[in-house]
């Protein structure tokens, strides 16, 4: 009876453990649910890491692109700037050699109307003078006049380009 004794008493031990084993195993499948449920929610935020590093580069290579087009907008208008002051520059030394030269024009005008009036003058003064002598005179009056409506003509085509580079000016903002 010995051995009906140790088996009794066995079987009383699990009966005691049966409820303890029955409990381990609940919260084995419970915690192992909570594993496959961890690891999923891992998977799922790797997922999501992964399109995110994704989109981070994808940014760069926007932001670098856009960077590099600054650039080369920012060399675009040092060079436009550049060549704006220049067109300036020509332009206004245009203008001054323009202003010089009409300025010669209206000098060499002047000596011309002097020289014509001091030729009427002489003309008119000679009453006396014989059919050559007048000739003479008619013939560098005609000249004198001839000199006149040059320097006319002369002054009129530098007034043009004047007006033309003040209108040039104008459009370029330049100022007088």
């Amino acid at each position: 009876t010995e051995g009906q004794g140790e088996r009794d008493r066995l079987l009383r031990e699990m009966n005691l453990l049966r409820p303890k084993c029955d409990k381990a195993e609940t919260g084995l499948a419970g915690a192992m649910a909570s594993i496959q449920q961890l690891e999923a929610q891992l998977q799922q935020h790797k997922f999501m890491l992964g399109e995110a590093q994704g989109k981070v580069d994808k940014f760069r290579g926007e932001n670098e692109g856009l960077k590099a087009e600054v650039t080369g907008l920012r060399m675009q208008l040092e060079d436009a700037t550049a060549r704006s002051e220049h067109a300036i520059a020509t332009l206004r030394e245009e203008r001054d050699l323009l202003h010089a030269e009409l300025e010669r024009l209206r000098n060499a005008l002047q000596s011309a109307s002097a020289n014509m009036s001091e030729g009427m003058q002489a003309v008119a003064k000679l009453s006396n003078i014989d059919a050559r002598t007048v000739s003479s005179q008619v013939r560098v009056y005609g000249e004198s006049q001839g000199q006149q409506n040059q320097l006319h003509f002369q002054m009129d085509t530098v007034r043009k380009q004047i007006s033309g580079l003040r209108n040039t000016s104008g459009a370029y903002g330049i100022q007088g």
